[in-house]
Parts: structure tokens; C-alpha cells; sequence
């Protein structure tokens, strides 16, 4: 029954109860994520159970709340890229590299050049990736 509730709502609500169940049972560490990783991990379970806009929503405001957080950046670039939503993914991933140049961003700007049939600078980010740091599975 979703009580004249929009059925990604519900979801939505039902992915959010599920966390705050399950965060009542975490040991002390956990307890004390900041918001940004609360928000992070349900964007990763949503993104894991098909709700792309609730992910969509949730990496959005991990960013707006920590914009020089590059794991969110990331992840909210990839769901965006594969969503199809190509040129706001890339913004995000070069936003994100005008304040440094990370291993993460790096990777996901050269997926999102591999998705858009630019092998070329794929390679070339890739290889910038891994001059850095040669065991990057990413890259």
C-alpha cells in the first residue's frame, strides 16, 4: 500500500528505514559516519537496488554538501554516465578536478571518454593514472 505516496518515494522510504535498522545495530565507528558518508551509503544501496534517482538524489547531495569529496564525485559522475547523461557527468568530473588532480576523477573522466568513443584520451587519463600509481586496477 503506498498511501497516494509516488512509488520511488516508497522505495525510497523503505531503502531509508532499512539503513536506520540496520545502523542501530553498528558497532560505535560506524555510528559516527558524517552525514556525507550517510548519504553515500544509501546511494550505494539504492544504486544497487535499481533506484538510479534515489542514488542520483543522494550522490547529489553528498557533493553539494562536500564538494571536494572525489569518491562522491565519482560515483555521482558514473550513475549520471550511465544514466546517459553524459555532458552533466563530465562537469561534475572536471569541477572536481579544477581543485586537484585525483586518481578517482582521473579514472572516471577516462570511462566516461571510453563511453563517448574517445579511446585516445581514455588512454591518455589512464596512463596519467597510473604513472601515479601502477597498480590502479581502475585505470
Amino acid at each position: 500500500m503506498t498511501l497516494g505516496w509516488p512509488m520511488h518515494a516508497c522505495r525510497a522510504v523503505s531503502i531509508l528505514l532499512s539503513l536506520a535498522v540496520t545502523g542501530c545495530a553498528t558497532s560505535g565507528q560506524e555510528a559516527q559516519r558524517t552525514p556525507a558518508e550517510s548519504r553515500l551509503r544509501v546511494a550505494q544501496v539504492a544504486e544497487a537496488s535499481g533506484q538510479t534517482d534515489v542514488a542520483l538524489s543522494m550522490y547529489a547531495a553528498a557533493v553539494e554538501q562536500d564538494p571536494r569529496d572525489p569518491v562522491a564525485r565519482a560515483r555521482y559522475a558514473g550513475v549520471l554516465a550511465r544514466t546517459g547523461q553524459m555532458r552533466q557527468a563530465e562537469q561534475v568530473l572536471n569541477t572536481g578536478l579544477a581543485s586537484g588532480t585525483d586518481s578517482r576523477l582521473l579514472v572516471e573522466l577516462g570511462r566516461l571518454r571510453l563511453r563517448s568513443g574517445q579511446p585516445d584520451e581514455a588512454r591518455a587519463l589512464f596512463a596519467r593514472v597510473l604513472e601515479r600509481d601502477s597498480r590502479n586496477a581502475g585505470a
